[in-house]
């Protein structure tokens, strides 16, 4: 039997975060939390994370580094950038080389974290 996909999750929100890492969890997915971009480094070099979910509630300029340092070290590693639901496209969008924009639409955010954990890009 497959490991769960292990997902790093990002956000300032404590509400959201941890409502949303239990939604990933019920999904199958193992769910690492991080509620800033230091301690979401931090974890990252500790672990092989399948995916970085980065939640709409962190900052822009946290969000790039976060991507950013990701990428250098695992360029494979997806990023997934949930959007906020006022500014939700309603589609996935590819935004940079393995970073990727998700609507919260709680379907369409479980079915793309759950594809690029596995290794397939987000429909």
């Amino acid at each position: 039997m497959p490991a769960a996909p292990l997902v790093l999750h990002v956000g300032t929100d404590l509400a959201l975060l941890n409502t949303r890492s239990a939604v990933l969890e019920s999904a199958g997915m193992a769910v690492v939390r991080a509620s800033n971009s230091a301690e979401a480094l931090r974890l990252f070099t500790d672990a092989d994370f399948d995916a970085v979910v980065l939640c709409h509630s962190v900052p822009p300029d946290q969000c790039r580094r976060i991507e950013r340092a990701v990428h250098a070290s695992r360029p494979s590693v997806p990023v997934l950038v949930l959007q906020s639901i006022s500014k939700s496209t309603g589609a996935v969008r590819r935004i940079g080389n393995a970073t990727f924009s998700v609507p919260p639409n709680p379907p369409v955010m479980l079915k793309s974290i759950a594809r690029t954990a596995t290794g397939h890009p987000p429909q």
